[in-house]
């Protein structure tokens, strides 16, 4: 790296320091920070200490978010630990509502004259966050803002230009974030263990294991073995059924999760040849082809059993609901009804996505094909599934496996919304 100085005036001295990507070669000037290293250029990435500019980081490195529950707290009971992750999720939830609505507020406005988006000015909502929720940490606030601005951002133009969207409003719990520099990981007696800073404790719990988390083992112990670049761990909840046998202590209604990001190296992989084709089909889940013989099927039956029986409960849902429409505590229960069935089927489209896109990555693998052409124009087989989320899923697990990953597909096709609210009132405007 060169280092020379910058002179913009007899009192201005700005040092900056050449930063080179290590597999390209591109190189930037940038100005050091407090710690003496050459600020990191937006879409840079520094794994440990090698740089990679924004191309060669996605050609080297994969985004994986491994998520992974907590079994139990050590040194610690689930009472106590569930109180402090309730305080701190409501000062989450809170700044995270804030946040939103800020930027919303100091955002510009379309005027009637305007023919293009203005572009967003820079909005720093950091310190007046700290004096607000002064029970989330400094390394929290910052990364709830970053977040936030992103998922902004990513809407900004529906929400601003077209109207077609409106204000996001987080619900509690908002998952709360913990910087990378705050946690960390150890393999203790067989079993992963995750120890992190919490208002004024520091906290050890540990992870679920066994055969069900192979996969996440896996990406643990790159982690551990520094392999793979660990970001923000997020602590949030999702419901549970009375039949999962959460420990003693515990809610039976919810489960407390991990999410931890990491970077992880894409798998190098030699000797592949061809092309599978991977398409829906009117008669199967899915189909692979070569050379137009169909070498792999999935049929799932149950899927299809799935979806018609949660059709049906919404149905008959429905028609209660129409059975005396001054009964405001009836549909009260109704309503709490819908929300857990909806909650339920959505977790169970989401595990059979994972499940039945890492058995056709796995396949791809085993048998060395060089990529997938992936076609789901085909959606009758069962009618209501989340393809688009299953297909990001198979994107994501190529990405890492190292396959090539070809959309094929000729036109998207919009998803229905799966609310409580909106499944009464769709099944209501159906002849039942």
């Amino acid at each position: 790296m060169v280092r020379n100085a910058l002179v913009h005036s007899s009192r201005d001295v700005v040092m900056r320091e050449t930063i080179q990507c290590v597999r390209c070669g591109a190189a930037r000037a940038q100005p050091l920070t407090r710690a003496g290293r050459p600020r990191v250029p937006a879409g840079w990435k520094v794994f440990g200490e090698s740089a990679y500019c924004r191309t060669c980081k996605g050609q080297a490195y994969v985004l994986r978010t491994l998520t992974v529950p907590i079994a139990s707290p050590v040194d610690a009971s689930w009472a106590e630990l569930r109180e402090a992750l309730r305080s701190a999720w409501a000062a989450s939830t809170a700044c995270a509502n804030w946040m939103t609505t800020e930027l919303y507020l100091r955002d510009a406005r379309r005027e009637p004259e305007a023919t293009v988006l203005p572009k967003m000015p820079r909005v720093y909502l950091y310190p007046e966050a700290r004096r607000r929720f002064p029970a989330l940490t400094p390394a929290a606030v910052v990364a709830l803002e970053r977040e936030l601005q992103q998922k902004y951002r990513a809407v900004r133009y529906e929400l601003i230009w077209t109207g077609s969207r409106s204000l996001a409003t987080h619900r509690y719990p908002y998952p709360l974030p913990i910087s990378a520099a705050a946690w960390s990981l150890d393999l203790s007696n067989q079993a992963w263990h995750v120890s992190f800073r919490l208002a004024d404790k520091r906290w050890r719990v540990r992870l679920r294991g066994g055969p069900t988390m192979r996969y996440q083992a896996v990406g643990l112990r790159q982690i551990l073995s520094g392999t793979a670049t660990p970001g923000a761990l997020a602590i949030y909840q999702r419901s549970a059924n009375r039949g999962d046998h959460r420990p003693e202590g515990s809610r039976p209604q919810t489960r407390l999760m991990l999410r931890i990001p990491a970077w992880f190296p894409k798998e190098t992989r030699r000797e592949t040849a061809g092309v599978l084709r991977v398409q829906t089909d009117p008669d199967h889940f899915l189909v692979a082809l070569a050379d137009g013989t169909a070498t792999w099927t999935v049929n799932a039956d149950h899927v299809r059993r799935w979806v018609v029986a949660y059709d049906r409960q919404r149905e008959r849902l429905a028609i209660d609901s129409r059975a005396d429409r001054h009964a405001r505590q009836g549909h009260r229960g109704i309503y709490q009804r819908l929300e857990q069935l909806s909650i339920r089927h959505r977790a169970r489209m989401t595990t059979w996505a994972h499940t039945v896109s890492r058995q056709l990555i796995d396949y791809v693998v085993h048998h060395r094909y060089e990529g997938i052409a992936y076609d789901d124009t085909e959606r009758r087989y069962v009618h209501s599934f989340p393809w688009d989320s299953l297909r990001q899923h198979i994107q994501q697990k190529a990405d890492r496996a190292g396959v090539i990953f070809n959309d094929a597909r000729r036109e998207p096709v919009a998803q229905t919304s799966e609310t409580a609210a909106d499944s009464l009132s769709e099944v209501s405007d159906t002849q039942v």
